[in-house]
């Protein structure tokens, strides 16, 4: 997927033990979503633009990947593992929903960083974007690519700009992420952006162990076609 947006720097400070992940401009409701859920232990700037926090490691996604796959010999994350991402980020995504009053217009696996391997954290301040008040809609002013991140089906039909989406489409885009980290590999999204229907996505799982649990049906619920009926709940 591409990486276009303002993104980010990981630097280790090897002689106090910290980390600090850089932003390359001001970031305050990104940083709070951070700092204020603690999935962060750690402080910020007066730029709100570095945060330095006291981790053991702080990855890419990629890297973690990488590393992942020399372990476990597989691309894709174990059951137990998926469940720590689901964890983090929907706390990041419910804070920034209930408390700023913004979502994330969609989930790109490069901008997502891993603290001690088990805490997954959005990082691109440029696709968490403010709701209109009382009608929790996002209004979209930037032309943007089926590959700047998972697109769900309304950011698809979208013919010309501004235009207001419902925070939903986050959930879609979060449940192709999730999708991508048991799979290992984006043929999903490729097969998606092909026919033009969600339930290629669901399908890429029949024979996945995954079928059938509490993450499953988590997944089938944000992978719907109709943001009305969209939730991330899991049950």
């Amino acid at each position: 997927m591409n990486t276009d947006f303002d993104g980010f720097s990981i630097h280790k400070n090897e002689h106090e033990h910290t980390f600090q992940i850089k932003c390359k401009q001001s970031s305050p409701v990104l940083i709070h979503s951070l700092l204020k859920t603690r999935l962060i232990h750690g402080h910020t700037d007066e730029t709100n633009s570095v945060i330095t926090l006291n981790a053991y490691s702080v990855k890419t996604l990629r890297e973690f990947k990488e590393e992942y796959k020399r372990i476990h010999k597989k691309d894709s994350l174990m059951v137990s593992d998926l469940a720590k991402a689901i964890q983090s980020l929907t706390k990041q995504l419910s804070y920034l929903l209930t408390y700023e009053k913004h979502t994330i217009l969609g989930y790109n696996p490069e901008y997502i960083v891993v603290i001690n391997d088990t805490i997954f954290v959005f990082i691109c301040n440029e696709l968490i974007v403010p709701l209109v008040e009382h009608n929790n809609l996002a209004m979209i002013c930037t032309p943007y690519s089926a590959f700047d991140f998972y697109f769900s089906p309304e950011m698809r039909q979208i013919k010309k700009i501004p235009v207001f989406l419902d925070y939903k489409t986050a959930f879609f885009s979060f449940g192709c992420l999730l999708v991508y980290l048991l799979t290992g590999n984006n043929e999903f999204y490729r097969k998606y952006l092909g026919e033009n229907v969600s339930n290629v996505i669901l399908k890429e799982l029949e024979n996945h162990p995954i079928k059938n649990t509490k993450i499953y049906w988590m997944l089938s619920r944000c992978l719907v076609e109709n943001y009305k009926n969209r939730t991330f709940i899991l049950i």
